[in-house]
Order: structure tokens, then sequence, then C-alpha cells
């Protein structure tokens, strides 16, 4: 490094050992940032100077030296230097941009347990702050590290609640039961299903898998004498599946007239497909209301394309 005429580092250096020798921090500091300025790439001595700030509790300035030296190190991919300049930096005046940045230092080394606590930090402070879809966006880097995280991917699948997209939750949710229930864990998988049903009681999906999971626990085989149990179990089954069948045929109908609706120049199906409520019959002046008046129901014509017959799903 080339100096201007007549500055002497090493003289400049010593200088500033001696005040901080005496005590004299902010002489040294000043004496330090002499040779930053001849020298900024001088990533030690800025960060004796950060730690000089620190101790005469001028966080933010010795903040912004931890900082420079610390993406000075991640550019030149001295992860591990950078990674304790971070750890400083958090623990002096933590920051969710520190804590991410600290996150991805631990990623890239391949520490991905330290990595996963960080992000679980930052997590944790969008959901407080209600900025659920950075929060997702977190749970979504943990799950790149560790897929098989049965616990994180709840997590996020209760975010996916929060923001109404219970598509992508249902889809969740019923890969992490399938991951426990592969694993043995029949109690994990119990857990996440009774999440789903306190959401959804009538879940199709869930119903059955729980159900299996009686079964498979032994906890039907062990009340042999128990009739009620055992019938209750298969009831749960065949509900399920009987659920579970009549959803696949209706979403298969469905889409074939939505291709019908398609080439005669009309938009989708927009009725929600969802699992029966409780039925009434309608009054009987109700009752087979087309056939009483075949231009449509309440004045409407209705497209003139008709449905195609079957959808090759059974329906029981």
């Amino acid at each position: 490094m080339a100096f201007g005429f007549g500055f002497n580092k090493q003289k400049v250096l010593s200088a500033a050992e001696k005040y901080v020798q005496q005590g004299k921090i902010q002489n040294a500091i000043s004496e330090y940032e002499k040779v930053t300025k001849a020298d900024p790439k001088d990533l030690t001595v800025t960060n004796t100077i950060g730690d000089l700030y620190s101790r005469l509790g001028e966080a933010d300035k010795a903040t912004e030296c931890f900082k420079t030296v610390g993406d000075a190190y991640a550019n030149q991919g001295f992860t591990v230097k950078a990674i304790a300049m971070y750890k400083k930096i958090s623990k002096l005046k933590p920051s969710l941009e520190s804590v991410l940045k600290l996150a991805e230092l631990y990623t890239q080394q391949g520490l991905f347990n330290d990595a996963r606590a960080q992000y679980l930090q930052v997590a944790e402070e969008f959901l407080k702050s209600g900025e659920l879809d950075n929060a997702v966006r977190i749970f979504q880097k943990i799950l790149e590290m560790d897929p098989e995280n049965t616990s994180m991917r709840v997590r996020l699948a209760e975010v996916y609640v929060r923001l109404g997209k219970k598509e992508e939750a249902w889809k969740i949710f019923s890969a992490a039961a399938e991951t426990l229930r592969s694993k043995g864990s029949l109690s994990g998988a119990e857990e996440v299903l009774q999440r789903m049903l306190t959401l959804d009681p009538g879940n199709s999906y869930a119903l059955l898998m729980q159900g299996r999971n009686l079964l498979e626990s032994g906890d039907a085989e062990a009340a042999d004498h128990d009739a009620a149990l055992r019938h209750r179990v298969h009831l749960t089954i065949r509900a399920a599946e009987r659920r579970h069948q009549q959803r696949t045929a209706a979403e298969a109908s469905k889409a074939m007239y939505d291709s019908a609706l398609s080439k005669r120049g009309f938009g989708p199906v927009t009725t929600e497909i969802v699992d029966a409520p409780p039925f009434y019959y309608a009054e009987d002046y109700h009752q087979q209301y087309l056939a009483q008046n075949p231009f449509g129901y309440c004045g409407l014509g209705g497209t003139g394309v008709s449905c195609p017959v079957g959808s090759g799903v059974a329906a029981h």
C-alpha cells in the first residue's frame, strides 16, 4: 500500500497503542483512523477501532466498523472471519439485518443448525410484526436446508393459514403427516392431523389418516372386546374414503365442463367444491325447479353447453 508523503504508518500505530495503554481511548481512535484514511483496506485496524468504540459505549460507530470488516471478509470468501464480525454486531446491536446476514453466512459455511437458529429468530420477528409474507420466505429458506423438518413444515403451513392460503397449507400439512407416518411417528402425525381437523373438522384426508393411525397404532387391536371403538375406526375410514372419492369425481367433472365451456368461449365454472355441510330439503315448490322452468333458474338462460357425460371417476 502506498501512503501519502510523510505518513509513517508504524509510528502512528505505536502512538495509538500507547494511548490505549494510557486509557486515552478517543485519542487512540483518532490515531487509528489516520491509518484507515491512508489505508482503507486495513481491516485489522478497522476492527480495532470498532472494539474501541464499543468500549466507549458508542454502539452505532462500533457496529459500522464491524459491518465494514464483516462485509469485506464475506466478499473475499473468508466466511469464518465474516461470521465472527457479525456475531459481534449481534451481541452489540442486534437487528434483523445482522441476524439474517449471520444466518446466510452460517449457511454458506455449512453450519445449518446455527443458520436455522438465526433464521427462526428472524421469522419470529416477522410473525410478531405481522409481516407474514416475509415469514413465509424465511421458513422456506429453513426448509431448503432441511426439507424433512416436519416442525418447520407445520409452522409454514400455519402461516399460510393466516394468509388465507388454505390450499397451500393443506398440501404442507398433508406432506408433513405422511413423512411422520413413514418414519413410524404416528403420534407426531396425529398432532398434525388434529391441527388440520381443528381448522377444518370435515377434512376428508385428515379423517382418513386419523382412522388409519388408530388401526396401525394398535389401539383397535388392544381393544378387541371394545366393539364400539373398532366400529368407530372403520366408520371414520369409510366416511373419509367416500368423501375423497366424491370430491375427486366432482373436481374431474368440473374440469371437463370447464374445457367444454372454454371451447365455446365461456369462462370457467366459479362454483366452489367443498365438503358437504348438513343437508336440508328445500320447500316443495323448489323441487324439480328446472323441469318446471325449462328456460333457466331465476331468469338465467344458461350457456347452452352440455356437461360431458361421465368424468372417468367413479363416485360412490
